[in-house]
């Protein structure tokens, strides 16, 4: 029951430990929902004298509260080569057209705080350590493909629009028949060895676009 990757997580997580019996030894005592605004999701867990804050989302919205991460069972600071390795995983998964969601948490067992509050925000969110990641599958669903094609021959141009990272975003399109042929800026820079910049964006045939990027938009971008 519940959110599809919500499921495939809570799958994993099975194949490693009982959930059951680790979630009664954790009781959940305070939850944010997930929402696509803040794109994460937080809850603090208590076990005996303990409290731990954990936190999952999009990969780039985790990482920014985080300023460690787990190098195996030891915690390091956040350094050029951590970044080069997640940046190179994240890159890998959302090409693929994988969901790929960060996680992070935090002992917050002497903050003194008795009662957590969405209202006076008194949970923190900063300082916290970066777990990893963890990518999964969503595959299109049957038939998509054939419609997306269907409505191309009758002349109906076909947009996408995701919650999910302009990586993973771009590898759907091409799965379902929205990109075809077409090329983005990125691939044709690519492709010439070329800055993103040094390509005029009449040449691309496609553009994948970050949402937040459409707020500062001019009548010559939206063209």
């Amino acid at each position: 029951m519940g959110d599809p990757s919500e499921q495939a997580i809570l799958r994993f997580a099975e194949g490693i430990k009982d959930t059951d019996s680790f979630r009664e030894k954790h009781s959940k005592i305070f939850e944010i929902a997930f929402n696509s605004k803040t794109k994460w999701q937080l809850s603090i867990h208590k076990k005996g004298n303990k409290k731990t804050l954990v936190l999952k989302g999009a990969p780039e919205i985790i990482l920014k509260f985080c300023t460690s991460f787990y190098a195996g069972e030891r915690i390091q600071h956040i350094n050029d080569e951590f970044r080069v390795g997640y940046d190179k995983m994240y890159t890998k998964f959302g090409k693929s057209g994988e969901r790929v969601l960060g996680f992070a948490s935090l002992d917050i067992s002497n903050d003194g705080i008795e009662e957590y509050s969405i209202k006076t925000k008194n949970y923190p969110l900063e300082g916290l350590v970066f777990n990893g990641l963890i990518s999964m599958m969503d595959p299109p669903k049957v038939g998509v493909q054939q419609a997306i094609l269907t409505c191309k021959k009758a002349g109906v141009k076909v947009f996408m629009v995701t919650g999910d990272h302009p990586f993973t975003a771009e590898a759907i399109a091409k799965k379902v028949c929205i990109l075809e042929n077409e090329k983005t800026r990125e691939q044709l820079a690519l492709e010439q060895g070329v800055r993103i910049d040094q390509i005029d964006s009449k040449l691309a045939g496609a553009a994948v676009i970050y949402g937040p990027d459409m707020l500062n938009f001019t009548k010559e971008d939206w063209d």
